[in-house]
């Protein structure tokens, strides 16, 4: 059996740890996901709507155990690509589509001060 170590992911899959961020409630619920690269942040955002909304037909696992409401405005996703140090991108469901949020909006997620509120 090989060693945990030395696993090497495809390498056409970008490794993104994936953070959503209820606004009302403050739950956070994070994930380390494989992605075909030539996904970009859109087509994630768009997969992840689907597996937190009830209806889609697609939703997550992790979503119906964790017996929240669907995604909605003003929730957020962030997206860190690679480990953790790789750049984070975040965004904010808007009323048509996500916007980006700039690193220093306080609606962002952070590992650093949001760690107490992960919900597994």
């Amino acid at each position: 059996m090989p060693e945990l170590d030395n696993y090497a992911p495809d390498p056409d899959k970008r490794r993104l740890k994936i953070s959503i961020g209820y606004h009302d409630s403050g739950a956070i619920f994070h994930q380390v996901r494989y992605f075909d690269k030539k996904l970009t942040n859109n087509d994630v955002l768009e997969q992840m709507w689907c597996e937190w909304n009830r209806g889609s037909q697609r939703e997550s696992q992790r979503f119906l155990n964790a017996q929240v409401r669907s995604m909605m405005c003003d929730d957020t996703v962030s997206i860190q690509e690679g480990g953790v140090t790789g750049p984070t991108k975040h965004y904010i469901c808007e009323m048509t589509g996500w916007g980006e949020l700039d690193e220093k909006d306080p609606r962002t997620i952070s590992i650093d001060k949001d760690v107490n509120k992960i919900q597994l």
